[in-house]
């Protein structure tokens, strides 16, 4: 249904009536949210033993905070990952070769 299907037919009463709904109901996402942070939580718990249990609440996505952070360009990623695998080739004991020699 498009915009101009729908402003035409429905009244104002179902329009506001709707706005309520969704307004009151979380949306896919939340609840999907939801259900990963608890079971999240459960899987932690249960991995952790007799320590204090982490609540569901500690693993939910705060969606609005993530879409605010400043993104890296992909210069900045290129470095990350090259320092990432430089990294982990000393760790496996690989010699890396410096420009010069």
């Amino acid at each position: 249904m498009t915009h101009n299907q729908l402003v035409r037919t429905i009244s104002d009463d179902e329009f506001v009536y709707w706005v309520a709904y969704f307004e009151m109901s979380p949306t896919l996402e939340q609840r999907l949210n939801l259900h990963f942070a608890r079971l999240m939580a459960q899987i932690v718990n249960v991995l952790r033993g007799k320590k204090k249990p982490s609540p569901p609440k500690k693993f939910l996505v705060d969606f609005v905070k993530e879409a605010m952070k400043p993104r890296a360009t992909k210069k900045q990623r290129s470095a990350s990952m090259m320092s990432r695998l430089r990294d982990h080739a000393i760790a496996q004991g690989a010699k890396l070769i410096t420009r010069g020699d």
